[in-house]
């Protein structure tokens, strides 16, 4: 069957408590999410309610665009910048451990992350930088219960990040 997402897995968590809202899709880059997330971003945030954003982008910029880290970090300051403004509290997720879509060793991912951490969340623009990776299992693409083709996450995977995640709303 097909597994469950992060954010449907955080929905079913949350319960009726909260709404979630996925604005990513897989394969999306973070240039594509930083245009759908500066026009629905003011539209999805709930006056009133506690409004958390969780930005997980960066690798498939490497894969799809070949980007550089410095230029992913300058979309993911921009993205989370959008949603500051319209009022979010912002957790960046550092990238996880993948590798590439030839499952390949992902040479450029160890720099992105290095970025994103000696950055630092503030100028990041967002309240917090989450290491997913402190968690077991998220560093090991080998892992198959994990990553079964070495690169997407399996469900398991999912809930693991969306208990993690769940820790912040």
């Amino acid at each position: 069957g097909h597994s469950k997402s992060v954010g449907s897995l955080l929905a079913e968590l949350v319960g009726r408590r909260a709404r979630v809202i996925s604005m990513g899709n897989p394969g999306q880059t973070a240039a594509q999410m930083a245009s759908l997330t500066a026009s629905t971003a003011a539209a999805t945030f709930s006056t009133g309610a506690k409004n958390t954003a969780f930005v997980l982008a960066g690798v498939n910029d490497i894969i799809v665009n070949n980007a550089t880290p410095a230029a992913i970090v300058t979309t993911l300051q921009g993205i989370c910048q959008t949603l500051k403004t319209a009022g979010y509290t912002v957790y960046l997720i550092n990238e996880l451990a993948t590798t590439t879509v030839t499952n390949s060793v992902n040479t450029v991912l160890p720099t992105l992350r290095a970025l994103i951490t000696s950055t630092g969340a503030a100028t990041m623009n967002a309240d917090g930088i989450i290491e997913a990776t402190a968690y077991t299992g998220f560093l090991s693409p080998s892992n198959t219960v994990y990553y079964p083709d070495g690169l997407h996450f399996s469900e398991g995977l999912s809930r693991l990040l969306a208990s993690v995640l769940l820790r912040y709303v």
